[in-house]
């Protein structure tokens, strides 16, 4: 009972959430259809492409994230909602004002906060959590009616018994995935549950120190950056590492970052960080991502495995079945509950008792 009444009314939210997630996974490939061809532009400079950035004032960059396998553009964030997708030679493609303008920012939203921001992140986690509970039961349910399973996509008729059926079986064959995919998103949503996962490696209190900014003292953001010290120290640190990420300060007393991705990280643009004084270059602070403390590789490890990007194209893939079956198992199990509810067959059978007790 439990199950099917929490399902019927958080499986709406819960079908957004994955039919979006499902999206989301393949933005780069969507979102380089739309744009001009990178690879007709010039080859990418970054000490020359960082410095035009970071010193144009109608751009306002506070990150700058560099083309990747997956995506050969630079995008260019502000401190608002603003934006620019450029080519590598610097060549603005595609601007924007508002998150509005541009489909992957508000389906992101969408997604993360169900366009409420915090308060709305916690609310899909709420629902995530909701949603393992719901992948647990499900399971249990099944287990009885294991004899009669049977793999179908889609319902073998669109009534109540059958729908009931493919949820059940649906349901048990992608529990794994879908039970990573809330796990996940809850752990990230929820930063307290993500704490008591990797509690038996780490505290919380760990965990915050490890990754803790260093103060650069009498920095001002002023566009003026070392930029040729900063990349000649990067590669020196990590040779093999790609540049991925480039986060500049807001205000004063703030150091800058550069992130880089190693070979053997799972995240697409990486967790090794290098901090640096903006104006002088000088390098404050080297926190290599393969060398975290347990607890927060532990942690970070959420995003990689929730996006798909920890194993490939194929674990992409996999996880994209994953918000499908979400979404596809909500649809039904909302449907099928409400219209048991309120449709003609809930009426016909009020009516039937109305007539038996004249």
């Amino acid at each position: 009972m439990i199950h099917r009444w929490g399902g019927a009314v958080i499986g709406v939210f819960l079908m957004l959430i994955g039919l979006t997630g499902a999206v989301l996974l393949h933005r780069d490939a969507w979102i380089s259809v739309s744009l001009p061809d990178a690879r007709s532009a010039a080859a990418l400079d970054v000490a020359t492409l960082l410095q035009q950035v970071s010193s144009d004032p109608a751009l306002d960059a506070r990150f700058i994230i560099l083309p990747s396998d997956r995506f050969g553009y630079v995008e260019v964030r502000s401190g608002t909602d603003a934006g620019a997708y450029l080519d590598p030679s610097g060549r603005i493609v595609a601007q924007w004002e508002s998150r509005w303008e541009r489909p992957e920012h508000w389906l992101f939203d969408l997604h993360a906060t169900l366009l409420a921001g915090k308060p709305g992140e916690i609310i899909a986690g709420v629902f995530a959590l909701a949603g393992l509970v719901f992948v647990i039961t499900g399971v249990i349910l099944w287990w009885p009616t294991r004899k009669t399973f049977e793999w179908r996509l889609w319902p073998r008729r669109m009534t109540r018994p059958s729908i009931i059926r493919h949820h059940r079986d649906l349901g048990v064959v992608v529990a794994p995935l879908v039970f990573l995919s809330l796990l996940t998103g809850a752990a990230m949503a929820i930063k307290p549950v993500g704490a008591i996962l990797v509690m038996p490696l780490n505290t919380p209190a760990e965990l915050q120190a490890s990754i803790k900014p260093p103060v650069a003292d009498g920095a001002k953001p002023d566009g003026k950056y070392a930029w040729e010290s900063m990349l000649a120290s990067a590669r020196a640190a990590y040779p093999e590492a790609r540049l991925a990420i480039i986060g500049l300060p807001s205000e004063p007393g703030k150091p800058m970052f550069l992130r880089l991705a190693q070979p053997s990280e799972w995240t697409e643009n990486g967790r090794t960080m290098l901090w640096y004084h903006p104006n002088t270059g000088a390098l404050l602070q080297n926190d290599n991502g393969l060398k975290l403390i347990p607890g927060m590789q532990a942690y970070f490890s959420f995003y990689p495995l929730h996006t798909g990007e920890a194993g490939g194209i194929v674990h992409r893939w996999l996880m994209t079945l994953s918000g499908i079956a979400l979404a596809l198992l909500g649809a039904l199990a909302v449907w099928s509950f409400w219209r048991d509810q309120f449709g003609p067959a809930r009426r016909s059978r009020a009516s039937h008792q109305r007539t038996s007790s004249t």
